[in-house]
């Protein structure tokens, strides 16, 4: 594809020259009018290039996103609501992991290390291990190599990855340690217990993370953390900075444009100060206003059960329906999946696209065998898991990081 783009600008060059070569030998009469030929002539190349430098950029774009929703006012539980689209699909895994396990940052010799705080329940997706040519079943387990992007740890805390392609991480530093972009939620799981903590380590800026490659993508990818507070973060790298938005109020997250500029958008939107209609397309910007918009004129439930099927119909009404991929429309990304994560009763609630049931699991009782730090539910091979699935977690080698 480049190599078209670098022909058609070739050519339009080439072109263009040997015309005004011809139109300069004429005379004036017959000049103008190979001018007039000339201009058309070069405009048609350029609309050429344009168009084959927007199927370039269409093409090499990641075909997904995602949407994120805190319901903390609810008066029976703190919610969180996430959806997964991707364009191809996932090997999801739920994972229970312990306290204790030891980790590093992945990033050679200067990398974060530490032993986990805090027990943890998180979502895993799994890149593509056709790069591994000779794996070594002692470190890399049978569902190729994971980064983890959704979960809570046993103190109310949790955490989501999701796109966002003006994300910026910078250099890597020579002097602070690093952090694999697989390992970031991971990390946070393990070390903290509120939102503040997260705040106040993210602003020290005492490491920094590395990029890795996803399903053949550079990562790029922001973070929103709650805690069973109800208080709630937005952390986007941008230009190698961390630019945080720490409150109550931040509900809604989706993908680009960055966080700042969502929240301006919204402003022009009935419900929210302006006057245009609510939006109805799948594009990031329009999930945001739709998201915020349903959220805010959710009715209050009159019992537990009714605050998941709300906050579930939120999620459902920013899903994306399945669809094949289309170069024209790269959006047409299928939500894979959804979870909720009930922060007051510690529960992970799980949706596949593809199971018409929902399953959950409960934190507070996960119960790990003796010397056995991992343990996990393959969503894949469970497709007819109904309701607590607690007791199926199986122990397990814990799953490889990516790495940078």
């Amino acid at each position: 594809m480049l190599n078209l783009i670098k022909n058609q600008y070739h050519n339009f060059r080439l072109n263009s020259y040997w015309f005004t070569l011809i139109t300069t030998s004429l005379d004036k009469k017959k000049n103008s009018l190979y001018q007039n030929f000339t201009r058309s002539f070069r405009i048609r190349q350029l609309i050429n290039i344009v168009n084959i430098t927007l199927l370039f950029l269409i093409t090499t774009t990641p075909i997904l996103a995602c949407t994120r929703v805190l319901w903390a006012n609810n008066g029976q539980a703190i919610l969180i609501g996430r959806n997964m689209d991707w364009a191809n699909p996932l090997n999801t895994e739920i994972w229970a992991l312990a306290k204790g396990l030891k980790h590093n940052g992945l990033t050679g010799k200067n990398t974060l290390n530490w032993t986990s705080k805090y027990a943890s329940l998180v979502v895993t997706v799994n890149n593509s291990a056709s790069h591994i040519t000779e794996p070594n079943p002692k470190t890399i387990n049978n569902s190729s190599l994971s980064a983890t992007c959704d979960g809570l740890n046993e103190s109310g805390l949790a955490g989501h990855l999701l796109w966002l392609s003006e994300s910026g991480f910078g250099e890597p530093s020579q002097t602070k340690p690093g952090l694999a972009v697989s390992l970031w939620l991971q990390y946070i799981l393990d070390n903290y217990k509120t939102v503040n903590e997260v705040v106040e380590f993210t602003k020290a800026a005492n490491f920094y993370i590395k990029p890795c490659t996803f399903d053949s993508f550079t990562a790029s990818v922001h973070l929103a953390i709650e805690d069973k507070s109800g208080d709630s973060a937005i952390i986007e790298y941008l230009n190698g900075q961390p630019v945080i938005h720490h409150g109550k109020k931040y509900t809604v997250l989706t993908n680009s444009p960055t966080f700042d500029k969502q929240l301006i958008q919204l402003k022009q939107y009935t419900g929210f100060g302006g006057t245009k209609a609510l939006p109805g397309t799948t594009a990031a910007a329009d999930r945001f206003v739709r998201a915020a918009f349903y959220l805010n004129n959710l009715p209050k439930p009159n019992n537990y059960k009714e605050s998941i099927a709300e906050i579930l119909s939120v999620m459902r009404n920013a899903a994306q329906p399945y669809g094949t991929k289309n170069v024209v429309q790269p959006n047409n990304s299928p939500t894979r999946w959804r979870t909720v994560c009930d922060l007051t009763n510690q529960i992970i609630y799980f949706e596949s696209s593809t199971n018409p049931a929902i399953i959950w699991l409960k934190m507070n009782e996960i119960k790990f065998p003796p010397g056995q730090l991992a343990l996990k539910l393959n969503i894949e091979s469970n497709p007819e898991a109904i309701g607590d699935v607690t007791k199926d977690l199986k122990a397990c080698q814990i799953f490889t990081p990516i790495q940078p």
